[in-house]
């Protein structure tokens, strides 16, 4: 006869890893293991994404922000952009102010028209908000990204006049009106080349961008994404993953210590779930093939957490491996 027999077991320290969720972004202060980027954009490559929402705008933002890149807003960028956006939007205001005027026209009694009044009493508010808007939706990056703005100065309109007169970089030929926010420009990033030992300046146009790298600690980019792409900036971004890791390893270790033991029930409650129904194989189980199933999880024990030996899967999931006793009930059959 082979009875069913039920005995308590101390399973043996065993290693393994617990999966902990956390929001990759959590950052503490950032370490300077190179030398900061300094970097001035003109105003074509703002009017390309405008909200800043594409990749290459998106990475700029997290360098500015992880202190790797400074950003350098010379006020006649920073005022041309602006103003342009303020525009686009002034165009839209005046295209839904002519909407409404339209549908008054074909319908001047009744529904249609009492909406269509409503909608105009708005269209027609709206126009300075607009504008504040444009204005500070800008500034409000600006100050995320802890951006440096320039002031334009007396000295740089008259190097802009001195150069119009001249026909020098970046104009292309002796008084050309429609270079000279391309000189003023200019004037700010010669400015700071002679402030900075290295300069980047994104810029798409092609007379700009040859009189800014003729100078010779500017290294010049067409597009954001160039510029991003550079081996500078990728070293920049590969430190800011490490160091965001190693932030939020030392975040996990102190949620751990503030609420270890609500942590021990979540590690407890994966467990039973793990280990329940397993096979257990071990020569003090009086079995024919000495093996035992365990049915019953109970307490656990000595947790430690080894956090020098982490796993990252990405996404935000790090893997701490871990070490604990636990007290098993095994159900094994036996000879009588």
């Amino acid at each position: 006869m082979l009875p069913a027999v039920s005995n308590t077991c101390h399973l043996m320290r065993s290693r393994a890893f617990y999966p902990l969720t956390l929001m990759i972004g959590f950052c503490g202060e950032k370490l300077q293991t190179a030398a900061m980027l300094h970097v001035i954009i003109d105003t074509s490559i703002y009017r390309q994404d405008p909200r800043r929402e594409k990749s290459a705008f998106r990475a700029l933002t997290r360098l500015c922000k992880g202190k790797k890149v400074k950003l350098h807003v010379p006020e006649f960028v920073r005022r041309e952009f602006v103003s342009q956006q303020q525009q686009l939007i002034e165009k839209d205001i005046l295209a839904a102010k002519k909407g409404a005027e339209s549908m008054i026209k074909k319908s001047p009694e009744g529904a249609i028209a009492e909406h269509a009044n409503v909608i105009l009493a708005e269209v027609e508010s709206s126009f300075e908000m607009a504008w504040e808007w444009a204005d500070n939706e800008f500034e409000s990056w600006l100050k995320q990204c802890e951006a440096v703005e320039h002031e334009m100065t007396l000295e740089h309109v008259k190097q802009m006049t001195e150069d119009y007169f001249d026909g020098k970089p970046p104009f292309s030929s002796v008084k050309e009106r429609k270079d000279m926010p391309d000189s003023i420009i200019f004037q700010a990033i010669r400015d700071l080349a002679g402030e900075n030992e290295k300069l980047y300046v994104v810029v798409n146009d092609g007379a700009l961008l040859k009189a800014s790298t003729a100078i010779k600690n500017i290294s010049g980019f067409p597009t954001l994404d160039a510029f991003i792409e550079t081996a500078e900036c990728q070293e920049a971004l590969e430190e800011l993953d490490s160091e965001t890791l190693t932030n939020n390893i030392a975040r996990a270790k102190a949620m751990i210590i503030a609420d270890e033991e609500e942590l021990k029930k979540t590690l407890f409650s994966e467990l039973e779930s793990e280990l329940h129904g397993k096979t257990v194989t071990s020569r003090s189980i009086p079995d024919d093939n000495n093996e035992g199933t365990i049915y019953g999880v109970h307490e656990l024990n000595d947790v430690t957490f080894d956090f020098a030996a982490r796993e990252y899967y990405g996404e935000g999931e790090i893997g701490i491996p871990f070490e604990a006793s636990v007290d098993c009930e095994l159900n094994y059959a036996m000879f009588k």
